[in-house]
């Protein structure tokens, strides 16, 4: 038995021995070329063999090879692979450097993920570095003149305000044009739920570092999964998470100031001197003396100029300033993963008195419970105080008041009071204002995401989603006895409280599998439910001084008001794909929804979309074409919903009514039974290509009609109400979309990329319910075949008389008037731009990058409705603009204003005049990002893993012929005394530990 064990010990060790002798042990590190760090998870396979590992935390690997082998192959998502001859070695160090185009990318789609060349639907990708180098508090910002097929509008400047976002053209005329917003797979609730605050906007609870990135779903294909709520597009938002390897620590550190954005207009408000001359011409053409005290408000001498002048900008406007600081740490193991961090935004806007402070924190985590049980937990929690004066032409807008207000009124009195004695300005000190009265919103916002995903067979899995959305915001807007809102009673308080919970469940079934290697199919069915309840109470009082300016304190005209609201939606969807050896793909999906919004006649809509895809660089016939790297030839076909209307309009409604001092009940609303969806039938044809593995692209053309639209439709007045919102109209919108993005100049240290992306859309309204043309606002109209979605309908200016300095129109003949009341009117200028988009490039060199963007729209006209009160020829007493003073002084003059007259009588500045009818093109100089990696050899000795510094430019310049300090204007062109879109630069650091 011994001489047994002796000769199988020898026969193991002989073995071993020449298993020994027939492999060699080899090591290396893997680290990227971007910053010198190492790369975990990477892949080292010995070529033609499955014999491989995969790089440790540390980028390092150990490898046991045969004899025989030749080549070791390294490969990484993302990255270019490389092969290495062995050639004897036992250490073999590489650097990895990334993919030019990442052209088989996964990226996130509707309930799931595919690679860039299987999609069928037209869909863009917004990485994580793209929209946190912007310095704003609102990811949606991030977006503009990044995307094709996506307007975007920022209307105010305000911190945290919400953009207005229209992908691929408005939809609709009275149902919603926003997108829907979907946050890790669950639709969110986005838009203005404050009390106080004007600009406020759900979407800032959203810390934009925390995104890992965003797809916009742009076609039916690609959206109709989503049915009713997919008529405007689908933005997908996915948050980081983590990832298995070690621990990775970050902390973020930002600060900068804005200004008011510099623009080649100089565009300003007449001076001191200016407007003397200005007011004391408009006096004397009036038939004052300004010399004359006896001239009341037109007693304009000139000494005014002789006492201590105010700077109304100065004193309205200030410094902003952004301070931001954030913590992070993410990393897992092979069964737990996790992200984690924690945010500080403040952030202090250009207008006196206008802020945002957010505190946030999110936690993403998930582990594998068994094999085949996957738990996954997702929460955001943010704490939001903002504030803004207002946003419109009121008293109270320091932006409004400061353009009303004449330099020669003092801000205080001799004494050191307030003064109140601006008749300019319906006597509102707009800093007395700022500095005495409270106007804030308290947001706290709340989201909780719970997925179990079960493996049940290899390729068939099931996932449920569930989660809610509380929302909870504290209003205050109080008036100070001082102030002319608060003096008559004492002191006045609006204190509001809303209230949103949204609850979701989203459960998904899914299969995947490929036969043969070339057959692959995949399948999901599905069911989701969501409701929200919106809540809001309305608490009122006076009298409650200054000492204790709260509601218990009130004395007089208390009052409660109270608002509920509600609506729920389930919905049943299914999805179908097949590709062939990835070469043909076909795609097809259904959705059915219940609205609780419709009558129970019309509750459910149907909405079925097909796709399919040839790639057509996956065949034979270009293998030898090497410069083609991808050629694929997209088209697509499905419907859409819109539900985006009031919760209870398909019922009539009452309310309460004083007739002849006597209390009742009135009807408010008539029943509208019969009203359904608006469906949207889109097909798109779109060519995806990468060349010379340098330059990508993509290319679409889209149609999409609009039936069943939710008109206001005239009826009898006999019934008590002048129209009736009916299923009852069609428009479409047709456009060409354009996306380029190149590789100038690619070496070891150096590379250039530049991008450009342009959007052309055509707008065609079909049906107006038989009508030629109905009213969207006092000057603009919707119109049968007319020029656009919505046209200017404007007094048709024609100039300044040069014998005598009144203002001309065009009659109804085309002849020329001095009368206004025979001035025609029409059709001039649309909302929405013909062509808008984005320039993109950057560069990098070693350590160092450097990002620009710009972004433009052409072909649109914007109203500045500002200037009737601003270039008023004298109709308006207050402060006028530095275009005002280029006005008729004597005859012959050929001039743009007329001369001004005290109370100006002729209606020159009238609403509606095409006089204030601008050209708003523009192209911005919307980002100059610039940062630094500091070199590997010198991080190490500071003993952290990276460190990067950088700066951030936003609102650089712009180049705009439109008369005030911003061209952007809301979507429909309009907008009074808005908050100007700051210039802002932030300085940060960015450590990982």
């Amino acid at each position: 038995m011994k001489k047994l064990s002796v000769f199988l010990a020898s026969l193991l060790l002989a073995g071993i021995t020449l298993v020994q002798a027939q492999t060699v042990r080899i090591t290396g590190t893997v680290t990227s070329s971007e910053d010198g760090m190492p790369m975990p998870g990477v892949s080292v396979v010995v070529k033609g063999t499955t014999i491989g590992v995969t790089t440790d935390v540390d980028g390092k690997y150990d490898i046991k090879v045969p004899t025989s082998a030749q080549v070791l192959q390294f490969s990484f998502v993302g990255y270019e692979k490389q092969e290495l001859e062995i050639a004897g070695r036992s250490v073999i160090d590489v650097v990895l450097n990334p993919e030019s185009k990442q052209i088989d990318e996964v990226v996130v789609v509707a309930y799931g993920v595919k690679t860039k060349q299987s999609k069928t639907g037209a869909l863009s990708v917004v990485k994580n570095e793209e929209l946190t180098s912007i310095p704003v508090a609102s990811v949606e910002k991030s977006l503009q003149g990044r995307v094709s097929g996506v307007q975007i509008n920022n209307p105010s400047g305000a911190p945290g305000a919400s953009s207005q976002i229209v992908i691929r053209g408005a939809s609709s005329i009275n149902a919603g044009t926003s997108p829907l917003w979907v946050v890790d797979g669950i639709p969110v609730v986005s838009g203005n739920y404050s009390y106080a605050t004007t600009d406020g906007n759900i979407l800032a609870s959203l810390n934009p570092n925390d995104i890992e990135s965003i797809t916009i779903l742009k076609d039916a294909a690609a959206a109709s999964i989503y049915g009713s709520r997919a008529a405007n597009g689908v933005i997908l938002v996915t948050t980081k998470s983590g990832r298995k390897g070690k621990a990775n620590f970050g902390v973020r550190a930002e600060s900068g100031f804005s200004t008011p954005l510099n623009d080649n207009k100089n565009f300003r408000f007449m001076n001191a001197e200016e407007s003397l001359d200005f007011w004391r011409t408009a006096a004397m053409n009036a038939g004052f003396d300004p010399d004359d005290p006896a001239s009341g408000q037109y007693y304009l001498p000139k000494t005014l100029l002789a006492g201590e002048l105010t700077n109304w900008w100065n004193e309205v406007f200030q410094t902003g300033k952004t301070n931001e600081v954030e913590v992070s740490a993410s990393g897992g193991n092979d069964k737990t993963n996790y992200y984690f961090s924690g945010n500080y935004f403040d952030q202090q806007g250009i207008q006196i008195n206008s802020f945002m402070k957010r505190y946030s924190a999110r936690l993403n985590v998930e582990t594998k419970l068994t094999d085949n049980l996957t738990l996954g937990v997702r929460l955001n929690g943010s704490q939001i105080k903002m504030a803004d004066r207002f946003s419109s032409l009121a008293y109270g807008n320091p932006f409004w008041a400061a353009q009303s207000i004449f330099p020669w009124t003092p801000v205080k009195n001799p004494d050191g009071t307030w003064n109140w004695n601006i008749p300019e300005n319906n006597d509102s000190n707009p800093v007395a204002v700022g500095a005495l009265n409270d106007r804030y919103d308290d947001q706290n916002k709340y989201t909780g995401i719970g997925t179990l995903e079960w493996n049940i067979l290899e390729g068939l899995t099931f996932r449920t989603k569930n989660s809610i959305d509380y929302y909870f915001s504290i209003g205050r807007d109080y008036r100070h006895p001082e102030t002319p809102e608060g003096s008559d009673v004492n002191g006045q308080l609006y204190n509001g409280l809303i209230k949103t919970i949204t609850r979701t469940t989203s459960n998904t079934l899914s299969y995947v599998k490929s036969f043969n290697d070339v057959h692959n199919v995949s399948a999901l069915v599905g069911f989701e439910a969501q409701d929200f309840d919106f809540t809001q109470y309305d608490l009122q009082g006076e009298g409650m001084g200054a000492d204790i300016p709260y509601l218990n304190n009130a004395t007089s005209n208390k009052d409660v008001g109270y608002g509920f609201t509600s609506w729920s939606l389930v919905s049943y969807f299914a999805n179908a794909e097949y590709n062939y050896n990835n070469k043909y793909f076909v795609t097809a999906s259904f959705r059915t929804d219940g609205s609780s919004r419709f009558g129970k006649d019309n509750r459910y809509g149907y909405f079925p979309a097909f796709g399919a895809a040839w790639n057509i660089s996956n065949e034979d016939f270009l293998k030898g074409i090497d410069f083609v790297n991808l050629l694929k030839l997209r088209g697509s076909w499905g419907t859409t919903g819109n539900w985006q209307i009031g919760n209870y309009e398909t019922l009539g409604s009452y309310s309460s009514v004083l007739y002849n001092g006597v209390g009742g009940l009135a009807p408010a609303s008539l029943a509208k039974p019969d009203l359904s969806w608006e469906l949207t039938k889109t097909y798109n044809i779109g060519l995806d290509f990468t060349l010379f593995e340098r330059l990508d692209g993509t290319l679409e053309y889209f149609n999409k009609k609009t039936e069943d639209m939710l008109l206001d439709v005239p009826i009898s007045q006999t019934s008590g109400f002048s129209s009736l919102r009916r299923n009852a109209g069609s428009m479409r919108v047709s456009g060409v979309e354009a996306l380029l993005n190149g590789t100038v100049v690619k070496s070891k240290d150096f590379m250039w990329n530049v991008g450009f992306n342009i959007t052309y859309n055509k707008y065609e309204i079909l049906d107006l319910a038989g009508e030629e043309v109905i009213s969207d606002g006092f000057w603009r109209r919707y119109r049968l075949n007319g020029n656009g979605f919505s046209e200017y309908y404007v007094y048709d200016w024609a100039g300044v008389n040069p014998v005598n300095g009144l203002g001309l129109w065009y009659d109804e003949n085309g002849n020329i008037t001095q009368n206004f009341n025979n001035a025609r009117r029409v059709f001039k200028g649309k909302v929405e731009p013909d062509y808008y988009g984005g320039i993109t490039t950057d560069l990098s060199w070693k350590g160092l990058t450097v990002s620009l963007m710009f972004d433009y729209k052409v072909g649109h006209s914007v109203y500045v409705m500002e200037r009737r009160y601003v270039d008023s020829d004298g109709y308006s007493f207050q402060l006028q603009t530095v275009n005002s003073t280029n006005f008729w002084r004597q005859p012959g003059d050929v001039v743009p204003n007329p001369k001004p007259i005290a109370g100006n009588p002729t209606e020159s500045n009238a609403w509606g005049t095409s006089r204030f009818l601008e050209n708003g093109d523009y192209l911005k100089f919307k980002q100059l990002s610039i940062g630094y990696n500091l070199p590997k050899k010198v991080v190490e000795k500071l003993k952290v893993n990276n460190l990067k510094v950088y700066t951030n430019i936003y609102n650089v310049f712009a180049w705009h012929d439109v008369s005030y300090f911003d061209p952007e204007r809301d979507f429909k062109g309009g907008g009074y005394a808005v908050y100007p879109n700051p210039f802002t630069i932030t300085f940060g650091l960015k450590l990982d530990l």
